[in-house]
């Protein structure tokens, strides 16, 4: 999984439900990009958590080559730069996880692609990604509908503004 790291975005829910999913022998690795202020603690709890499948990679300015190499996508609600890397990952084909910090409800960015998570569920989402882990072909129907998304609604408003 590939998770975007922000200030705004509630960063300690998936690291807490990636442990105790990897306690139960799952092995999901997360990698965490990005930057922030509160990237020491961050650091800080990724260690405490005794979980090596998770790592801090820190910024990366273009994530359209990476994400080739992951299968799900976590990103927060809100931010303008969010929204763009997740269309991004719409358009790679990766279902995506959508923390919902500011309770906005359905996203035009989930559609039978995956699922809008409320703020500091830990349960939640670790009963999401247990659900993936087991039925991996979940994945991959998110991830074309995704793909599917992107191309019927993102592409078609570009070309729209062209």
């Amino acid at each position: 999984m590939i998770s975007d790291f922000s200030e705004l975005f509630d960063n300690y829910t998936p690291i807490f439900a990636i442990s105790e999913c990897n306690k139960e022998s799952m092995d999901i690795r997360l990698d965490i990009y990005g930057q922030g202020s509160d990237l020491k603690d961050i650091r800080k709890c990724i260690k405490n958590q005794n979980c090596p499948n998770i790592r801090f990679i820190g910024g990366l300015q273009d994530f359209t080559s990476i994400y080739k190499d992951y299968d799900l996508f976590i990103t927060s609600s809100y931010s303008f730069n969010a929204q763009m890397k997740t269309v991004e990952a719409l358009r790679a084909g990766l279902p995506i996880l959508l923390m919902d910090i500011k309770e906005n409800g359905e996203s035009e960015f989930i559609r039978g692609n995956g699922y809008v998570m409320p703020e500091d569920s830990i349960m939640f989402f670790r009963k999401t990604l247990k659900s993936f882990y087991e039925n991996k072909s979940q994945l991959i129907t998110m991830g074309q509908n995704s793909r599917k998304l992107f191309e019927e609604k993102i592409r078609e408003e570009e070309q729209e503004i062209e």
